[in-house]
């Protein structure tokens, strides 16, 4: 199988969240992407189908029926399977293990286990979403006891996105934050939950554009030994809010 798919079914590509899992398993659906699927056993055997529905606290997963129909003659229960396909462009497959056959809407379909392996072939492993522009600014404190306010502009599980000013009201360069620097984050409330006071470090730094009040410079923050009480809680908040720009783009008037 790796044959087939050498750049996917890597280590360095394996997901950890059973949440995540769900969101691409409903992300799939909702775009009714196709999907390959294969039996581990026989793997030059190849058949498309789709995911219906997936269920992360029922630990299963919906698929539509194999296409061709011969497919469908190899479902035995027990059997481990391998499907994937394409979501935003980017590969994605799954492994699972199949339960059985049913008939929803009297249709065929094949019912899954829950993955117990997932692949998303983007080395970040988390979405990112923009965040509201009403936000309050959020203050970031270096360990050195510099500080700066900045806005938080996009928000991912490993981290966020802020704008500061790129230049002092003097007209020198800010250079408050480097790449390198460990800085303290504080609380950020959004609407579902607040987001506790956090270490995070500057992993880049860009000129990020223009706004009204002049040139400014972006900084990619990582999250630095982040608490795992809060790590379902960001995941959720991220998938809804991902879920929720997809649809506004598809359903937008006109498009």
């Amino acid at each position: 199988m790796e044959k087939l798919v050498p750049s996917l079914f890597l280590p360095m590509y394996r997901q950890k969240s059973a949440l995540y899992t769900e969101y691409l398993l409903k992300m799939l659906s909702f775009e009714k992407s196709p999907l390959l699927f294969l039996f581990e056993s026989h793997v030059r055997l190849i058949y498309t189908t789709m995911v219906l529905e997936a269920d992360k606290e029922g630990a299963t997963i919906l698929l539509d029926a194999l296409h061709p129909d011969t497919g469908n003659s190899h479902l035995v229960p027990g059997t481990k399977v391998v499907f994937f396909g394409k979501l935003k462009g980017i590969d994605t497959g799954f492994r699972a293990t199949i339960l059985e056959q049913k008939a929803v809407s009297a249709e065929r379909s094949v019912l899954l286990s829950f993955p117990f392996e997932t692949y998303y072939l983007q080395r970040r492993s988390s979405l990112r979403v923009p965040l509201p522009v009403d936000l309050p600014p959020v203050c970031l404190r270096k360990t050195n006891g510099l500080m700066g306010e900045v806005r938080p502009v996009d928000l991912g599980g490993g981290g966020l996105r802020v704008l500061l000013p790129e230049k002092k009201p003097n007209g020198d360069l800010n250079e408050t934050f480097d790449v390198g620097d460990l800085v303290l984050i504080e609380m950020i409330a959004f609407e579902e939950f607040l987001l506790p006071p956090l270490t995070g470090r500057v992993v880049h730094r860009e000129h990020a554009g223009r706004d009204a009040g002049g040139d400014l410079q972006g900084l990619g923050i990582s999250f630095v030994d982040f608490p795992s009480a809060y790590e379902e809680p960001l995941l959720s908040y991220v998938s809804k809010k991902d879920r929720e720009m997809l649809k506004n783009l598809r359903f937008e008037p006109g498009r």
